[in-house]
């Protein structure tokens, strides 16, 4: 039985050692791996399989002894084999002189088997063929993926009000034709900096000096991308990836000659107020301010009932459409007049006042320009007499001389 033990060693030494496997210095931290190194630790790992097989029948046998020198002597050949692999020497070494201290074959054996099966693992792991790492082009999808941020992206920067190079309505005369090779284009230029296809297109140099891009358009376009790519759930670590390789392109793409500005366009004081949006929070910050003032949130028609939310709601439309109408804006107010609408209200000239300055305040706080606070004041003021009503005078009566529980002397 020994003698045949120790021919399955010296059998499992001929097919190790017929590799040539080349030596490392142990000193030194050991160089990746040759495909001839992954080859032999392949065929190690299957023939410590066998070995491993053979010492389980022994040890099923009660051969303990038998397996615990069969798993010894593997080891102890595979070792001098492993230079590529000095920490698995040490972890050989460490096991057999362990085993050798211990009392019994059975622990023995035992014991060796957990080293054959760790040997076995860290040559699979250093034998497998090392990850593909995905470029950046697969990353975003390929150019399927690529396609749909383009289209995103392009649809964005087209009608973007930051972006100049779109002013003049230069997008909407484009031809189907034209934009979807512009798309093209683009979609190969990202290729060309991600590890997709190559850009096809003109120099950029020469689209930069036609276009007259700058700063702040490639700062614009560069949101605007980020934006499609969020969209499109690439990952934030790919979306950096992205923008930074956008970033190299700025030096290219952005003209150091200063573009002729086209004439501000005349804006409405609707517009500067921030339009619908701007004027509804102008409006409920005002409400919230008036209610809260203890000399005007008590203005209200004698015996009106308290408003519902709906009609709270009604209210707040009807001063944002009042507003739009003196101010240039879309919305056409079609309430009651200032006059009937703050009719039987009572309001006085002190109460005008303290609603003037709270409505500047809101203004202020909202960003509004100095100007347009004075043009909507002195608008405001002119209302003033629809909104104010005299006090009526008190009606007094007359005098009697006579108090009323003076009684009526009797008739004689």
């Amino acid at each position: 039985m020994r003698i045949l033990h120790w021919f399955n060693i010296a059998l499992l030494a001929t097919v190790l050692t017929a590799g040539g496997v080349r030596s490392a210095d142990p000193e030194k931290p050991p160089p990746p791996l040759t495909a001839e190194q992954k080859a032999f630790d392949t065929k190690l790992r299957r023939s410590l399989f066998d070995v491993i097989n053979r010492g389980v029948d022994l040890y099923n046998a009660t051969d303990h002894a038998g397996c615990y020198h069969l798993f010894e002597g593997s080891l102890g050949t595979v070792a001098p084999l492993l230079d590529h692999h000095p920490q698995l020497q040490k972890a050989i070494a460490a096991g057999l002189g362990e085993a050798a201290e211990m009392n019994s074959a059975d622990h023995q054996a035992f014991h060796l088997r957990k080293v054959l099966d760790k040997v076995r693992e860290e040559l699979r792991n250093a034998s497998a063929p090392a990850p593909q790492v995905k470029s950046l082009w697969d990353r975003l999808g390929g150019e399927k993926g690529v396609s749909d941020v383009v289209n995103e992206f392009v649809a964005s920067v087209a009608y973007d009000p930051k972006i100049k190079f779109t002013r003049d309505d230069k997008w909407a005369s484009a031809n189907e034709a034209a934009v979807k090779k512009l798309k093209q284009h683009i979609v190969e230029y990202i290729g060309s900096a991600t590890g997709g296809p190559q850009y096809s297109g003109p120099e950029i140099k020469t689209v930069q000096k036609e276009v007259a891009i700058t700063n702040d358009d490639f700062d614009a376009a560069a949101v605007d991308l980020k934006k499609a790519l969020v969209k499109y759930a690439v990952k934030p670590a790919d979306i950096e990836e992205v923008l930074k390789a956008m970033e190299l392109t700025r030096k290219d793409i952005v003209s150091t000659k200063k573009p002729v500005e086209s004439p501000a366009p005349e804006t409405t004081l609707w517009d500067r107020l921030g339009g619908e949006k701007g004027v509804g929070k102008i409006v409920d910050d005002l409400i919230k301010v008036v209610h809260t003032d203890p000399h005007l949130k008590d203005i209200h028609k004698p015996d009106a009932p308290k408003p519902t939310p709906e009609q709270l709601g009604a209210l707040r439309q009807d001063i944002i459409a009042y507003i739009s109408s003196k101010t240039g804006g879309p919305l056409k107010y079609e309430g009651k007049s200032m006059k009937a609408a703050h009719e039987g209200m009572n309001i006085t000239d002190e109460q005008f006042d303290i609603f003037v300055g709270l409505f500047k305040d809101v203004l202020k706080a909202n960003m509004a320009k100095e100007d347009d606070i004075k043009t909507i004041v002195e608008a405001l003021k002119k209302e003033k007499e629809k909104i104010v009503q005299p006090k009526k005078p008190v009606e007094k009566k007359p005098a009697t001389d006579k108090k009323a529980d003076d009684k009526k002397s009797e008739d004689k």
